[in-house]
């Protein structure tokens, strides 16, 4: 087997590895919240959530239960503690699975597939706080590498694919590698699709901080859970962020074209691109698994195709010979005119890619004032002349990328499947043997599963612009070879997540206002004049705060999580990949009202109701041990920024105690200053209020239920299967 080939397959074993290994974090971040988050103890109970995603099961375990217990009650509790055991089981399998994967031990497309059904269950059952677009991005990704480039009919270990070299590995490199090849085209589909789409929404909401550019100004404080870096990006000059946005949206649309061209030095540049982008957003943020998947699947845009593999399998001919001792051969004139082609080529190829790119640059935004600054971010604005400052501004408009939508899309789903396609006369030139013809329909059916799974992973580019939705209805020539036939599956497809849109930081949040607001003994001031003529960059990030009365000292204070803003002198902490869904949950609940949030309610009824496992997600070691006990919370919502290195503005903040805080980080090392509270999120809430007992009933959640691992054991029947996988998957927990 040639060098070339074994490092093809090295780098797909990488791949499947890394898959593994992602799965293997996303399962076992389940498995740590999983008795405060999901559990029947927990704030959203898969139990309450399982009747309506699996309701044919639920009709039969409510016949199986209510044959053996007479109270609707004990069988509802039954169905729960049964709910439980199913997530945990998926989770300890799917941690397994995993970890066989991720170690090389195994790779199996069907292994593959089954890791991805059980996370699929899991997202299922895991309600709100399992719907956000990586996880659908992860039950994508994971079913189109099983189908299309996970091995099914050999199970490739890692050691016997990067250090094998036996003739029997040589007679069959040559089908596999043309396997390989097909396989990557739907894996780099996805991610073509998965950064077009996220750059075109950006310009087609309309959202000023994009279209001006100045996303940046805000996003460093107002993301999810700022990483340890965030406060030092915040304080960069806004002509650098504002060059950070063009570069973002520059390598997020123009740049995705790059991922799916039939030149190999266009993927590779591309697919660095990606890298370098999702390298800056994990500098700065904690966004779990995501970062790390996206560069997984650029890993499919680094490889090469067969053709140019052979090439440079020839061009090392002679490198192997004298590898070997044999005696070097000097390679003859048309060898080398070869060789010097090639190289050439790929010179003209990589100026092609600079050209296209600085077109696409030219083109999508407009450089002003040529710089005469060198002036700092805090200097007073008297000092020098903003209208002189360089200044860079977006030209696409969201009916110009509408447009451009309309016109590229198409064109690109029919490439692809064309091109997917034209690899089929190669594959049919074969032999006539029993073995070939058997390997050769076996590549024929794995190329039409590659066709079929770009056309359904296509169906969402519909959503994009009312012309591709009205090309497809009326049956226009644009989309009629791909979307007239796979549309229909639409609805078949979608619950599974097999085939999503994407679109990530639609819209900047935490953008505020400039204005006066005076309260009682503190003025906030904001100057009335941002950089480059804009209007200033106001940033305040809501955040919901909880405020208990704890006994038996009857004392008031803040609940502390874990991860989110909270204690201003508080740094901002790195925990990706791990994901704290409820810290997450909390940003999102702070946009919004706790009527569109029912779960919030809940949360605070189990903190009062001093329950371990929810607790366990807060940073409250005293509540946990039970030395304290909460009597009452009121729930209070703020403004948050970061704090600024250099105290030069007359900007004043107040807290919850009407103290003033200077806007830059004071002596004390602030690294946020607040401001509030704005307004009450959630009247306050006493133990055993009936009113809330009567919320929460309202919404299908029972109250008073707070159950270990060890607890719902008790309540199944001593002897069963069911009592035996509770004791074995207690037994787990407890000891990790």
């Amino acid at each position: 087997m040639s060098s070339r080939t074994l490092s093809s397959r090295c780098r797909r074993c990488r791949l499947l590895s890394g898959l593994g290994l992602i799965f293997l974090i996303a399962f076992v971040s389940y498995h740590v919240q999983f008795p405060g988050l999901v559990s029947s103890a927990g704030i959203e109970p898969a139990g309450g959530i399982f009747p309506h995603v699996f309701p044919r099961l639920y009709d039969k375990l409510i016949e199986n239960d209510s044959q053996s217990s007479s109270s609707s009650t004990r069988t509802t509790s039954f169905l729960w503690v049964k709910v439980d055991l199913l997530c945990e089981t998926c989770c300890i399998l799917g941690i397994v699975l995993s970890s066989i994967v991720a170690c090389g031990i195994l790779h199996h497309g069907g292994l593959i597939m089954i890791m991805t059904l059980l996370y699929y269950i899991l997202v299922q059952l895991g309600g709100v706080f399992y719907s956000f677009q990586w996880d659908t991005l992860l039950l994508e990704t994971g079913f189109v590498v099983s189908l299309c480039y996970a091995p099914w009919c050999c199970c490739w270990p890692r050691s016997s694919s990067c250090r094998s070299s036996s003739s029997s590995s040589a007679r069959s490199s040559s089908s596999i590698s043309e396997q390989q090849e097909v396989g990557r085209w739907p894996i780099r589909f996805l991610l073509f699709k998965l950064m077009f789409m996220s750059g075109v929404v950006k310009i087609q909401s309309d959202c000023p901080t994009w279209t001006n550019l100045t996303a940046l100004e805000y996003h460093f404080a107002t993301q999810c859970l700022p990483g340890p870096l965030a406060w030092y990006a915040h304080q960069m000059h806004p002509l650098l962020l504002r060059l950070g946005v063009a570069m973002t949206l520059w390598i997020e649309i123009p740049g995705a074209f790059l991922l799916i061209s039939w030149k190999s030095t266009f993927r590779k540049f591309g697919a660095w691109m990606q890298i370098a982008l999702q390298i800056m957003i994990v500098l700065s943020g904690n966004y779990n698994f995501f970062n790390a998947l996206t560069v997984l699947l650029c890993l499919a845009c680094l490889e090469e195709e067969g053709k140019e593999e052979e090439e440079d399998d020839d061009d090392n001919d002679d490198d192997d010979g004298a590898g070997r001792g044999v005696e070097k051969v000097v390679v003859p004139s048309p060898k080398k005119e070869k060789i010097k082609r090639k190289r050439c080529r790929g010179r003209y190829d990589l100026h092609l890619c600079f050209a296209y790119l600085a077109w696409t640059f030219s083109n999508m935004f407009e450089i002003h004032n040529v710089p005469v600054i060198l002036a700092k971010k805090n200097q007073p604005a008297a000092d020098h002349d903003h209208g002189k400052d360089m200044t860079i501004t977006l030209t696409w408009t969201k009916e110009f990328c509408e447009f451009i939508i309309e016109k590229t899309v198409p064109v690109v789903i029919c490439f692809v499947m064309i091109y997917v396609l034209s690899y089929l006369p190669e594959m049919l030139n074969t032999s006539s043997t029993v073995q070939n013809k058997r390997k050769q329909w076996q590549s024929v059916i794995h190329l039409l599963v590659c066709f079929l799974c770009i056309g359904m992973s296509s169906v969402p580019f519909i959503n994009l612009s009312p012309g591709l939705r009205m090309s497809v209805d009326g049956g226009h020539w644009t989309m009629l070879p791909v979307h007239m036939f796979f549309k229909p599956w639409k609805n078949y497809i979608q619950p599974f997540h097999f085939s999503n849109g994407y679109g990530l930081f639609r819209r900047m949040t935490g953008v505020g206002t400039s204005r006066i607001v005076t309260r009682t003994s503190c003025q906030i001031s904001i100057q009335k004049e941002g950089w480059g003529g804009l209007e200033p960059s106001i940033v305040e990030r809501p955040e919901v705060i909880l405020r208990g009365e704890f006994s038996p000292k009857s004392t008031f204070r803040e609940l502390t999580f874990r991860w989110k803003p909270g204690d201003v002198r508080k740094r901002p902490k790195q925990v990706a990949p791990h994901q704290p869904r409820l810290d997450w949950q909390m940003w999102f609940a702070a946009l919004g009202s706790y009527q569109h949030n029912p779960w919030f309610i809940h949360l605070i009824h189990k903190l009062l109701q001093g329950c371990g496992p929810v607790i366990e997600l807060l940073d409250e070691p005293l509540l946990a041990k039970g030395d304290e006990k909460l009597v009452s919370v009121e729930s209070l919502l703020y403004h948050y920024d970061f704090s600024s290195p250099l105290a030069t503005n007359n900007t004043k903040y107040c807290n919850g105690d009407d103290q003033q805080h200077d806007g830059g980080r004071t002596s004390a090392g602030d690294w946020w200053v607040r401001s509030g509270p704005i307004r009450e999120y959630v009247p306050k809430v006493v133990r055993d209020d009936p009113s809330l007992l009567q919320y929460l009933k309202a919404y299908g959640y029972r109250a008073n239920m707070c159950l270990t691992s060890n607890d719902r054991c008790k309540l199944l029947q001593p002897g069963s299967k069911s009592m035996t996988i509770c004791r074995m998957v207690a037994a787990i927990r407890n000891f990790t």
